[in-house]
């Protein structure tokens, strides 16, 4: 019983710093502490009151900024079409939606799951010759580290495109895609 301190001191000072390094060297995931590129596609499922829209491709890029590991920033970029099937007022037009989101994180073993907030603006041809709306939703998704720098993700996300003429338009568009982290 006499030795006791000493064995519990001696394993104390070998075994914490080097579960302190496992920590940081990413036990968490290192997906939580790298910045990332990433390239999603998928596809845009618009909805309106009394609209009809067709589901059209989407795709789109990102910026994946962790400021702690379980709060990220990232902007990204979608692009997708509008295609308004009942009278043909807006066609078949591009958009663009530029987004700033915020991703809480749950970071696990090779895994990161999160949900996030987003705001930002919505270009293209809508409604009544408009050409900029603010947009506000969230999104939700996984991505798994495939490599020491590559991840796989899917993602769902939803978006209230604000028109001040009340024909707002929700979008939900799913992807996937890869994300390189540097």
């Amino acid at each position: 019983m006499r030795g006791l301190p000493w064995i519990v001191a001696i394993l104390a000072f070998t075994l914490i710093p080097s579960f302190a390094a496992a920590q940081e060297d990413g036990m968490e995931g290192p997906s939580n502490k790298q910045v990332g590129v990433g390239l999603v596609a998928g596809a845009a499922f618009p909805f309106a009151n009394n609209e009809d829209y067709a589901i059209t491709e989407s795709w789109g890029f990102y910026v994946d900024i962790p400021v702690i590991s379980t709060f990220h920033i990232s902007p990204a970029t979608t692009l997708y079409r509008l295609d308004h099937k009942k009278n043909g007022d807006i066609g078949n037009k591009g958009i663009t939606d530029i987004s700033l989101n915020f991703k809480f994180v749950i970071p696990l073993p090779g895994w990161k799951i999160w949900l996030a907030a987003l705001m930002g603006i919505s270009n293209g041809h809508f409604k009544n010759g408009d050409f900029i709306q603010p947009h506000v939703g969230g999104n939700t998704g996984f991505s798994y580290r495939v490599v020491s720098n590559l991840d796989i993700l899917l993602s769902a996300q939803y978006k209230l495109i604000i028109d001040g003429d009340q024909r707002n338009i929700n979008m939900i568009q799913s992807m996937a895609g890869l994300q390189f982290n540097f």
